[in-house]
């Protein structure tokens, strides 16, 4: 992840930058699932630690209450 989302937000500034919003929204669209994918896969070695990465779906949940939380505290 600390690879991953600077390159994504880099690639959604440069896309916005040269396209305009129209062309930022389907990388946007794009970038979103990969992104939680990827938290995913980041919480499978915590769950044994953390009670929400105990399954897959539960990992799953997590991984969008992070992305989701995540982003609401970028935008405060």
């Amino acid at each position: 992840m600390t690879a991953a989302v600077p390159t994504l937000g880099f690639g959604l500034l440069m896309t916005a930058w040269a396209g305009g919003a129209g062309a930022a929204v389907p990388l946007f669209a794009l970038s979103l699932p990969l992104t939680v994918g990827l938290l995913s896969m980041a919480g499978t070695p915590a769950r044994t630690v953390i009670p929400l990465c105990g399954s897959v779906s539960q990992r799953l949940g997590w991984a969008v209450l992070v992305f989701v939380l995540g982003t609401l505290g970028i935008l405060w």
